[in-house]
């Protein structure tokens, strides 16, 4: 669960507003949701695996640096990607601690 940039608002994110966001990669496929719902897929020969810090919820672009105006309540990690069906379950398992 976490904060979701507003539209045309560069590094600024909605505040008091809960959002289950979900991404998975498989292979060279990359996939995206937001409350269950699928926003998309992409294909990328693979994830940059450097030396560089993983970071969740937080990002540094130059000297630029954002992150969510909030908390981030859940994290789940799997060693696999899940199933459309077991994005939408998990979510509608979860919804309700979120008010969603």
């Amino acid at each position: 669960m976490g904060h979701i940039p507003r539209a045309g608002c560069h590094g600024c994110y909605c505040n008091k507003l809960f959002f289950a966001v979900t991404y998975t990669h498989a292979n060279t496929l990359h996939k995206f949701w937001i409350n269950g719902v699928s926003q998309g897929s992409g294909v990328s020969a693979s994830i940059n695996t450097g030396i560089a810090e993983a970071r969740i919820g937080h990002r540094v672009t130059g000297s630029e640096v954002w992150g969510p105006n909030g908390q981030i309540y859940q994290i789940l990690v799997y060693n696999r990607a899940l199933s459309d069906s077991e994005i939408l379950q998990n979510f509608n398992a979860n919804k309700a601690k979120y008010g969603l």
